[in-house]
């Protein structure tokens, strides 16, 4: 008897050490066919995750990449939050990846801000391509800008609504398409950038392509009052690292351990 009970308390602990050891040797994950690269914007709104669809839209996400990886976000504004045109407003795109803002230097209250654009590579052709639909402006979902077929760069917006509207290709523009999604309740910081208030909501106007500039603790009206700190800049855009193997094991080995600790009878 005193055999059987040790026996059935060691026994989960050896299956539980055995399938640590076996994820820990494994050095190809079971879904790595499917990985895809995440992104993490960082903003003075906040922080969000992005997931890329490198299956579905690699020419586009490794465009997209180029930019990250050589750090010609960071620090760059969102420089539109648009909303679809009246009778029924409805939030529409926020927008980036084009423009920096520079204050007066040196220091000028009468003088007003001026802008520099994201260096850019040459333009890539449409993905997919060929008259073919990608996968849809839903929203959440994150798209390449661009002013006609095959002229897309740097910028980038994220659809606020569904905005299925912008996926056909027979378009003038060419269409769009998405290339990756917010991850989690990203959104919501997304939604707080769309709500902030644009230039004529304090009565002036700064003109293309920033009369959509979203501006946050801002209490001036014209021009010359808006300030770099006034915007919404983004701060950095990164990968975000794979959990190595280790990581994954010890991830895998905790649920397990907590599993059996809620299944262990109480010896009250």
């Amino acid at each position: 008897m005193l055999i059987s009970r040790l026996l059935s308390c060691l026994l989960p602990s050896a299956v539980v050490l055995a399938v640590f050891v076996a994820l820990l040797g494994s050095t190809t994950p079971a879904n790595a066919g499917a990985d895809r690269t995440v992104v993490r914007f960082e903003t003075v709104e906040g922080t969000f995750d992005v997931e890329l669809y490198d299956d579905l839209m690699p020419r586009t996400v490794a465009n997209f990449l180029d930019y990250v990886q050589a750090e010609r976000y960071d620090g760059s504004v969102v420089h539109r939050a648009a909303d679809t045109a009246p009778p029924n407003p409805m939030d529409f795109v926020v927008q980036g990846g084009g423009f920096f803002l520079h204050d007066p230097d040196p220091p000028d209250p009468d003088a007003s801000v001026t802008f520099s654009n994201v260096v850019t590579n040459a333009p890539i052709l449409d993905e997919p391509g060929g008259g073919i639909a990608g996968p849809s402006n839903v929203r959440g979902t994150i798209a390449m800008a661009k002013s006609g077929p095959d002229t897309v760069t740097s910028q980038w917006f994220i659809n606020q609504d569904d905005n299925s509207i912008l996926d056909d290709p027979q378009r003038d523009d060419g269409g769009f398409s998405a290339f990756g999604v917010v991850l989690d309740d990203g959104m919501t910081v997304v939604d707080a950038i769309g709500a902030l208030p644009l230039p004529p909501d304090f009565g002036f106007t700064i003109g293309l392509p920033f009369n959509d500039l979203p501006l946050r603790n801002f209490s001036g009206s014209m021009i010359s009052d808006v300030r770099e700190i006034n915007t919404v800049v983004v701060q950095s855009i990164t990968v975000v690292p794979e959990p190595s193997a280790a990581v994954l094991a010890a991830a895998s080995l905790g649920t397990l351990l907590v599993s059996r600790r809620r299944a262990l009878p109480s010896r009250r």
